[in-house]
């Protein structure tokens, strides 16, 4: 079925209150076909859920939920679709779920609720927020489904949590018949580290050892990897999802044919390195809260945009080790530029959480540069640096010891 088309739509302030504790979602897909275009969509600081489907087949590419009052989205009643380049974050003040997941009614229906999602990337409230943020993931009354190449960070509680019931078909069932499915996947800095948290719904069921759940995430490429994101949820320009470093350009998931409806990609998350595509129409770049140095950048991106250290150095870009290092009160950051190019050199901690930048946006010649770098203010421990360009993202680490 085709209900039409919805490109690049932004709804905000949306939620009316029906009745207490019952709130209208920002988009509602209730039933809709495949046949239906949906790219580009935005739902900014609604009162309920962003995105909820409640079965149908429709396909969503692109979708930015911020700053919602409940979960950024939320499946039921057998949806069988696919999503794409998914982006959310939440408010340290409010919101639930990254994703709630549920089956069917009754938990058991022949129609069950098996989606495929890849390249999300969903931001939780903050380890130590007020907003009640449990899980980055929910799968509950029987949901499949599956997540792949995915970056799950700075949840409050937990990264997963799957039922296990005491009887009756559950969703870890789906998991162990491989209806559910979470494969390649990141997470990073969920509760109160930085590390996968995960449980059943139910510990005392039948099976429901976490060990168990552990060894399948493990023995599915899950990951605690850094993604190097600048993280805020005020508009003062400091929110930058495009990951610099880490996990984010390996252990990448293929399996994307060219006449699939998936766009075929180099990286995990919903962005590349150079820009993401609700740059300069959406509620976050208008307000002010993206930073001005991201770029758009279209789904996907070109496969030479998430460089590696190969491809770069090939081209004539190079980031050499700093020295010294270990460093005390300064280190110096050597590198060589091939043409001329805007430059930033940012530094993370061990964690892939921003901390400054050394060059932002400088329009640098063609040449070979030095840095000096003050590390009074950091304190003891690992760090990277890492040079962006337009097209390059070179990366390496260095230890402060005072």
């Amino acid at each position: 079925d085709n209900s039409g088309t919805l490109k690049y739509v932004s709804i905000r302030h949306g939620g009316a209150e029906l009745a207490p504790g019952d709130e209208i979602n920002g988009l509602t897909l209730g039933a809709v076909g495949s046949g239906t275009v949906i790219e580009n969509i935005e739902v900014f600081a609604n009162s309920d859920d962003g995105i909820e489907f409640f079965g149908g087949a429709v396909n969503v590419k692109g979708a930015a939920v911020a700053f919602c009052g409940d979960d950024s989205f939320d499946w039921d009643l057998g949806w069988q679709g696919n999503g794409q380049f998914w982006f959310s974050i939440q408010a340290e003040d409010d919101g639930d779920n990254g994703a709630e997941m549920d089956g069917a009614k009754p938990d058991d229906n022949a129609r069950f609720s098996n989606p495929t999602v890849r390249n999300a990337t969903f931001i939780g409230s903050g380890p130590g927020a007020s907003a009640k943020n449990e899980h980055a993931l929910l799968f509950r009354d029987g949901t499949g489904g599956t997540y792949i190449n995915s970056i799950f960070a700075d949840f409050k509680s937990k990264g997963i949590q799957v039922e296990d019931l005491d009887s009756g078909l559950d969703s870890r069932q789906r998991l162990e018949e491989g209806d559910l499915v979470l494969t390649n996947n990141i997470f990073t800095d969920i509760g109160t580290g930085n590390q996968i948290i995960f449980e059943f719904l139910n510990p005392t069921a039948p099976g429901g050892d976490v060990d168990w759940l552990e060894d399948y995430l493990l023995d599915n490429n899950n990951e605690n990897e850094p993604a190097g994101f600048s993280i805020s949820r005020l508009p003062d320009g400091g929110l930058d999802p495009t990951p610099l470093f880490g996990g984010a350009y390996s252990n990448v998931a293929g399996g994307v044919s060219a006449s699939s409806w998936f766009t075929a990609t180099s990286f995990r998350g919903a962005f590349c390195a150079d820009g993401v595509w609700f740059k300069g129409w959406s509620a976050l770049s208008e307000y002010g809260y993206l930073s001005s140095s991201v770029d758009f950048e279209d789904f996907g991106c070109d496969a030479t945009s998430s460089t590696n250290s190969i491809i770069a150095e090939e081209n004539g870009f190079l980031l050499a080790p700093n020295t010294p290092n270990p460093a005390s009160d300064a280190t110096n950051f050597d590198f060589t530029l091939p043409k001329s190019a805007t430059v930033s050199l940012s530094i993370f901690d061990a964690t892939g959480k921003f901390v400054t930048n050394v060059l932002e946006n400088e329009r640098l010649t063609e040449g070979d540069y030095t840095e000096r770098f003050e590390t009074n203010n950091l304190s003891n421990g690992f760090y990277f640096y890492s040079l962006r360009t337009g097209e390059v993202v070179l990366t390496k680490s260095f230890i402060v010891q005072k």
